[in-house]
């Protein structure tokens, strides 16, 4: 269930094997067909670019691919999730003490009516005197802690915890107010899993889709069903690549 070392090491490891194929600071603007070549529009710092390839796999959320040109042969069942797929708003706060006091109650994952719903330690198999507590905000309640995200979450922490010392060091993310993500993660609304999401094809011309968006539904929504999208569409690739 964790990566050894954190999760930060997975990215590391692409980085490492990948090395200079990875860009930073360079958004897709426009997703384009030309015959049997993928173009894609990218804008850098110095002006827009255009690249080619084969086959490319989009990982980008549907809740930002909205909003680019995407001018591919999708049938209407896959414009139809990519324009309407809702995602969630989500809040998450880390509170770094020098102590783990949590331990002396034997917490686990406390769920509470507080401002952060739910609040568990995330340093469960690290050493060590110092630990961290992640405190998550879902849904309509997380529109009330943006503004005071780490206030609130320590008051959560003293709520649960009474004298519970102050964190040392905090961070705080709001994935709805991420122009790359816009949302956490996505959900499916009455009808949506019968009228498109049970069969929709994850592939249009040379462009392949992945993400956790796009994992079977037990997976949606977490990191193991964004690596299963991504072996699937890896094995779509090899599949055209020997046909």
């Amino acid at each position: 269930m964790r990566i050894r070392g954190g999760s930060s090491q997975l990215a590391m490891s692409f980085a490492h094997f990948l090395g200079d194929c990875i860009h930073l600071n360079t958004p897709v603007v426009r997703i384009g067909q030309q015959e049997q070549t993928v173009a894609v529009s990218l804008k850098t710092v110095q002006g827009q670019v255009e690249v080619f390839a084969d086959w490319i796999v989009v990982t980008i959320p549907w809740s930002v691919l909205r909003h680019l040109s995407i001018e591919v042969p999708l049938i209407e069942a896959q414009r139809e999730a990519i324009a309407h797929l809702p995602y969630g708003i989500s809040v998450k706060t880390l509170l770094q003490y020098s102590n783990r006091f949590w331990q002396q109650s034997s917490w686990g994952l406390v769920v509470a009516e507080t401002p952060y719903q739910t609040v568990w330690e995330s340093t469960l198999t690290q050493t060590g005197e110092a630990g961290i507590l992640a405190c998550t905000s879902s849904g309509t309640p997380s529109r009330n802690v943006v503004g005071h995200s780490v206030e609130l979450a320590q008051q959560t922490v003293s709520t649960l915890k009474p004298n519970a010392p102050k964190a040392f060091a905090t961070a705080t993310h709001d994935w709805s107010a991420d122009p790359w993500s816009q949302g956490s993660y996505c959900y499916f609304v009455p009808r949506d899993l019968k009228s498109w999401r049970s069969d929709l094809p994850y592939s249009a011309g040379g462009v392949i889709f992945a993400g956790e968006h796009t994992a079977p539904v037990e997976y949606c929504g977490y990191m193991e069903g964004a690596i299963r999208s991504g072996q699937r569409a890896a094995k779509q690739i090899l599949a055209f690549a020997m046909t």
